[in-house]
């Protein structure tokens, strides 16, 4: 008797460890999947029959359950995290282009030409004002000077 039970703590050993790698490589934990890997155990009654390997077999598939339902978690998150983060993106892409279709406009009606370049002797600065956004719209009409001042 002493000697079936150190065979069997040994074969258990051994099932621990085949448990182990079907865990980490995330394969489907069964009986079956143990007795074609174990190398004494050959058919999957032999662990369903056993009461201590059909615990060691259960414990296993529970963590693997657990191990799965985490994972399916941490997957869904990032892709929900990722759909909110796309649909803030397009709502600040549409801001912006708004934003530049108003600057578009404003800069537009900002360059105002006054007289045409052939009618004046100073040339194109002299006729028109091109401001950045953010100023105010200004005119400049040239002097006899030839210095610019407010309209």
């Amino acid at each position: 008797m002493n000697k079936a039970n150190e065979a069997a703590s040994a074969d258990d050993g051994k099932m621990r460890e085949i448990l182990e790698l079907l865990l980490t490589d995330d394969e489907d934990i069964s009986a079956r999947a143990v007795a074609r890997l174990h190398p004494s155990i050959k058919a999957a009654s032999s662990i369903t029959r056993s009461e201590s390997r059909r615990r060691l077999l259960a414990e296993y598939q529970q963590r693997q359950a657990e191990y799965r339902r985490w994972r399916g978690r941490a997957a869904k998150r990032p892709g929900a995290d990722m759909a909110a983060t796309l649909a803030d993106k397009d709502l600040r892409i549409t801001e912006l282009e708004a934003t530049v279709q108003l600057l578009t406009a404003s800069t537009s009606q900002c360059y105002v030409p006054l007289v045409s370049w052939a009618d004046s002797a100073s040339g194109p600065d002299s006729t028109s004002s091109i401001v950045t956004p953010g100023q105010a719209c200004k005119t400049w009409r040239p002097t006899r000077s030839g210095n610019r001042r407010d309209a």
